[in-house]
């Protein structure tokens, strides 16, 4: 009874209902506040990575020690929830496979789908690496490792920490922003709660910095490469429209919704990516400027939620619209290497 009465304070805590009002409008509070923060960081990063590229670079580096101290922050957590494996309730992986409750998306297998689909968003950012390798030494080398070591090191710390974060807490309970401090708190260790939390949001900058270096670098190798107007080789331009962009989303809408669009725009990416790769292989057969291993790629694309789809739709039609009007007029590449005729099979 004990236990069931503690489950029932934690969940009020965290769930709206009508006896916590005051505690929801203090929470949403708290997400505007959150989301100006959100703005202002996108703004700063944005004219930090004004300087040119390299400087930019230089600028992250000058920044890793702090960066690191956000890590530890980070570290600790997991490694407090990994240590709190004495918690974990073999109940809480029963059923393995919870039966849909009625609607898309809720358990069952396209809850499952759903879930692969939005946690594919905890891997992304690692090939945002490639796009500094012009500033690196030894890019074929240093880019790999650099990629395959920090997704191996994150893979080693996700499956765990999940695997005991659904033994601490049931399942039903999990569907909150914060999970791990969530499950921190579940158990009493309100402190480690805090640590987590702390060095999730000195993280962020972090991330951010990636991305605003990467994005602006794309549109200018597009740009480049004619895919987009000539105006988006300013790198300056480029940072500035997608900072801009960037701290306005960040600063209208929920965090599952960002999560989910960006989740999904990245699988797109690797779709077309694949389906390049396999058409490539195709028409140039004996192009020596491709390497052997360039060869063959598969993906799975699971489900997600009907807004998330729609807001795919819009996008990926957005950028099919812009490549057929502008892109495969102005391709330099296609100038260069018009399309040969595909091989008798």
């Amino acid at each position: 009874m004990d236990q069931q009465r503690d489950v029932k304070r934690i969940t009020l805590d965290f769930h709206y209902n009508d006896e916590n009002k005051e505690t929801f409008s203090f929470l949403r509070g708290i997400q505007r506040v959150v989301s100006l923060l959100l703005y202002y960081l996108c703004m700063r990063q944005k004219l930090d990575n004004l300087t040119s590229s390299n400087e930019s670079v230089i600028v992250q580096n000058n920044r890793t020690q702090r960066k690191l101290n956000s890590f530890q922050l980070i570290i600790i957590g997991l490694g407090g929830i990994i240590g709190s494996a004495k918690h974990v309730s073999r109940d809480n992986y029963y059923p393995l496979f919870p039966k849909n409750q009625g609607a898309f998306a809720s358990f069952g297998v396209t809850g499952m789908l759903h879930g692969a689909t939005v946690v594919f968003f905890a891997y992304m950012g690692f090939d945002a690496v490639s796009t500094a390798a012009k500033d690196s030494e030894d890019p074929k080398t240093t880019t790999k490792t650099g990629i395959l070591g920090s997704l191996a090191i994150s893979v080693l710390i996700y499956i765990p920490v999940i695997v005991i974060l659904v033994g601490i807490v049931p399942y039903q309970q999990l569907s909150v922003p914060y999970s791990l401090a969530f499950a921190a708190n579940y158990i009493g260790m309100k402190w480690l709660a805090i640590a987590i939390t702390v060095g999730a949001l000195c993280s962020t900058a972090s991330a951010l910095l990636t991305q605003l270096i990467a994005q602006p670098r794309i549109f200018v190798v597009m740009a480049t490469d004619g895919f987009l107007p000539q105006f988006f080789k300013n790198e300056k331009l480029a940072t500035c429209m997608t900072g801009s962009l960037l701290s306005i989303l960040n600063s209208i809408l929920p965090v599952n919704v960002l999560s989910e669009i960006s989740a999904v725009g990245t699988i797109i990416t690797i779709i077309f990516v694949h389906l390049a790769v396999i058409i490539m292989r195709r028409l140039f057969p004996t192009n020596d400027d491709l390497p052997p291993q360039f060869r063959r790629t598969f993906k799975i694309w699971g489900g997600d939620s009907k807004p998330t789809l729609i807001h795919m739709a819009i996008w990926t039609g957005l950028g099919i619209l812009i490549y057929f009007v502008f892109g495969i007029r102005y391709s330099k590449l296609r100038k260069r290497h018009p399309l040969p005729k595909l091989r008798e099979t």
